[in-house]
């Protein structure tokens, strides 16, 4: 199974993402702000980033490259309504795995941490 660190500024997402997943047999980080992600990524190895790269005052690029450094090999989803956005793009030029737009598809969540956990 998978450790996902999700982060999100939306506390219904949160919890949403939290117990779909971990009904799945994945364990489930939480967070709300990029120095919460920061802080608990340096602890922890992680196979799946859910990354929230629209949250006012985030540094996509200083995020993705220290997440992405914590976990080698680690999937990370930069989640974005706006796909050519500065911070989205900041997000893919860094590493970022792939966009993934919000209402989450959990179908789509799944396939990717398959993929992180083959």
């Amino acid at each position: 199974m998978a450790t996902i660190l999700v982060l999100d500024g939306d506390e219904a997402v949160l919890s949403c993402l939290h117990d779909v997943l971990e009904a799945f047999g994945h364990t489930v980080l939480p967070t709300l702000t990029q120095e919460a992600a920061m802080a608990v990524s340096q602890g922890l190895r992680f196979d799946l980033f859910l990354v929230d790269v629209q949250l006012e005052g985030l540094d996509p690029k200083s995020l993705v490259q220290a997440l992405l450094s914590h976990s080698p090999g680690a999937i990370l989803a930069a989640v974005s309504n706006y796909p050519k956005s500065p911070q989205t793009l900041a997000a893919l030029e860094a590493g970022a795995t792939c966009l993934m737009r919000k209402p989450f598809e959990i179908g789509r969540i799944l396939h990717l941490v398959e993929g992180a956990c083959p």
